[in-house]
């Protein structure tokens, strides 16, 4: 999702990447992650954290890279 201006829409940051705004379908709201750099110790680390949104929310998650 883009702003007016046309930059990206970003929620935030931390150790993984960036927060982005998205609509999934056109009509949801949705946070993306997007990560900085792909090592294989990052992915695992970024797995185990969108295992654990799963099991703490009843939304449901989408994972794909």
């Amino acid at each position: 999702m883009k702003r007016s201006d046309g930059t990206d829409w970003e929620l935030g940051s931390g150790n993984f990447g960036k927060v982005l705004k998205g609509m999934r379908g056109g009509v949801q709201p949705v946070a993306i992650k997007q990560l900085f750099r792909r090592d294989k110790s990052m992915e695992e680390a970024f797995i185990r954290e969108i295992a654990m949104l799963k099991c703490a929310s009843p939304l449901p998650c989408a994972l794909a890279w």
